[in-house]
């Protein structure tokens, strides 16, 4: 289901950086929130407004289990006016200003014409080549969804197209004083400075924040959300509400085809991921030279990549042929486990558009079952904006990767099954992605 979230007044939204001013440091909390902060504000108030009926139904002692079907995709910046809601997705990381329409976008080029930043550990990765001369103009920051299906084409933008960070929020500055606590004055040593997002509320039209929720409470055959919700730190305030709708008429939905584009697929997040490494011990595939087995780097790099060859390592339907074993452990006991024969996508990673990783710091006062109560490790996710380039080998397996990748799967018109691609956090908002198509930067420069 659909829901706008709108804050009573600024929000501080912190990345973990702290909080004393000095040496370019301070509270940058005016940072659009990540899908987490508000997957845990609404998990949060599912828990204050449950009775201990629907806990009990839950059928879970630890608290941090109830409501575990929650859910959510988001937030991405709404524009609303009094007839209309625009939403907006973050811009792709491979595009740059130009005056020359057709040449607007890096795209990958061969190795002979130059090595990626990355060649020395992944050999098989292309670097990418900008069809448009350095400029300093800025790109917008944010597009909307007719942009984003026009880019996925292989289309150029418009000169005008999208809008910036101004354009729909702004960050507040605040400076506050350390305070003796035994006299409850200036401690004479200590300056705070923090940030805060204030979301845009004039002529223009109104700024909130788009969500997807599915999962959580049902009364009355029906999903029971709170209204109120306490987002990011400093206990600030936002109102939740409701719409009927199908997300494919507001997020960008594929826009590619093997009569233009052939197996060249583009694979654009439009929601953060999170790829963690993996150690070597737990990785199933062998180098192809037969070297020793090295950890997967994790990071920009999806664990569902070789990281060896850059094959995809998702499955190209599900399995047939299923057998069953029995294998008894302990005291007798029998487990029956299925092996299949997985048939992989024949498909390459060739480059990638990755820009500057966006930093989840996260802090809990309830036990979880990952550890104990206080701050949690910080992750690195790749941002939203992110473009991935591959290559398949026929018609069919381009078209399974492409249902693999988008948001909406297969098929648009099933609006509550959405595909995340994340490793982590999925069930949060993370991974959400939609594909497109691609030219070589030696076709691009020939047109």
């Amino acid at each position: 289901m659909i829901h706008y979230l709108t804050p009573r007044d600024v929000l501080f939204v912190g990345d973990g950086r702290p909080m004393e001013a000095g040496q370019g440091t301070g509270g940058h909390g005016g940072r659009w929130p990540t899908p987490d902060v508000t997957f845990h504000a609404l998990h949060s108030a599912l828990h204050l407004q449950a009775t201990d009926k629907e806990k009990a139904d839950q059928g879970h002692h630890h608290r941090g289990h109830y409501f575990s079907n929650l859910v959510t995709a988001g937030p991405w910046p709404v524009v609303e006016t009094a007839t209309t809601k625009q939403w907006f997705f973050a811009t792709p990381s491979n595009l740059a200003p130009s005056d020359v329409p057709q040449h607007d976008r890096a795209l990958p080029m061969s190795e002979e014409l130059g090595q990626s930043d990355l060649s020395s550990t992944f050999p098989w990765l292309q670097p990418l080549g900008s069809t448009v001369r350095p400029s300093k103009a800025k790109l917008p920051t944010w597009c909307t969804k007719l942009e984003l299906e026009t880019y996925l084409r292989g289309a150029p933008l418009p000169q005008h197209a999208g809008r910036t960070d101004a354009d729909l929020f702004s960050k507040d500055w605040t400076t506050g004083i350390g305070i003796d606590r035994s006299t409850n004055t200036q401690d004479g040593k200590n300056i705070y400075s923090a940030e805060y997002l204030r979301l845009r509320d004039d002529g223009q039209g109104r700024t909130s924040m788009g969500l997807l929720i599915s999962g959580g409470p049902q009364r009355d055959n029906r999903a029971d959300y709170p209204r109120q919700l306490i987002l990011g730190g400093q206990s600030g305030l936002a109102s939740l509400r409701p719409e009927e709708g199908n997300p494919t008429t507001l997020l960008p939905t594929s826009q590619w085809s093997y009569e233009k584009h052939s197996g060249c697929v583009t694979w654009l997040l439009l929601s953060p991921a999170v790829f963690p490494s993996i150690p070597a011990v737990r990785i199933r595939y062998r180098p192809p030279d037969k070297k020793p087995k090295t950890d997967h780097p994790g990071g920009w790099l999806p664990t569902w990549i070789n990281h060896y060859t850059g094959k995809v390592l998702l499955p190209a339907e599900r399995p047939s042929g299923k057998r069953t074993e029995e294998f008894v452990i302990g005291k007798g006991t029998k487990v029956r486990r299925a092996h299949q024969d997985t048939v992989f996508i024949d498909a390459q990673l060739i480059s990638a558009s990755v820009p500057k990783p966006q930093i989840l710091a996260r802090y809990s006062k309830q036990e979880h079952r990952s550890g104990k109560p206080g701050a949690q490790p910080t992750q690195l996710a790749v941002p939203a904006g992110a473009v991935y380039f591959f290559k398949a080998e026929t018609e069919a397996d381009a078209q399974a990767l492409v249902h693999a990748l988008s948001w909406h799967g297969s098929s648009t018109s099933n609006p509550n099954k959405i595909t995340r691609r994340s490793s982590l956090l999925g069930e949060q908002g993370f991974g959400l992605g939609v594909c497109g198509g691609w030219k070589s930067y030696e076709d691009a420069m020939k047109s």
